[in-house]
């Protein structure tokens, strides 16, 4: 499948293009880990992205912005994807997560629109019924100045069953 996102302001185009291959499957010992990235390649034009890249993070998946405009759109637009609108939550005046439930799952994403401050988030579990996800939890990830990034992803395992999660989020701040 092709993924299109924003483009940093780095970018010389409004969007980048990712072509992406991932397994689904349920041969595997943990429900947790049974979505795989297979494949994945930039189809847009790389903009230098090192700036504001996270570390650890391939430069070739890369997007982000080391100039406000990026996130200032993204707080004041929360995204929309396939007909479902992303809740905010603001764990302090910098620090946000966007959660996107629907009737069969849940996305969660977070920014930081600080110019200088890293942040420590640790997200537990509360509950989880009939749900898989492609993390290990508890989950803890910094996240940089001026960076919005994607957490994870919650499906419903059998269709025919209700699912649920619930999580509490904790967070500090990073020298």
């Amino acid at each position: 499948m092709d993924i299109h996102v924003p483009a940093g302001t780095e970018a010389p185009q409004n969007e980048d293009v990712f072509s992406v291959v991932i397994q689904v499957g349920s041969n595997t010992p943990s429900l947790t880990t049974n979505i795989k990235l297979v494949h994945y390649e930039r189809i847009s034009t790389y903009a230098s992205y090192d700036d504001c890249r996270d570390e650890g993070v391939d430069g070739d998946l890369c997007v982000c912005s080391s100039t406000p405009t990026l996130r200032d759109w993204f707080i004041k637009h929360p995204p929309v994807h396939f007909g479902y609108k992303s809740t905010v939550t603001n764990l302090n005046s910098n620090l946000h997560i966007y959660e996107r439930r629907t009737s069969y799952g849940l996305v969660l994403e977070a920014s930081n629109d600080s110019s200088d401050q890293t942040y420590e988030v640790l997200i537990r579990t509360i509950s989880e019924v009939n749900v898989g996800h492609s993390n290990s939890y508890p989950l803890t990830l910094k996240i940089k100045p001026g960076n919005i990034i994607f957490i994870d992803i919650f499906y419903q395992l059998n269709p025919k069953h209700q699912w649920d999660y619930k999580y509490n989020v904790e967070i500090r701040q990073v020298k």
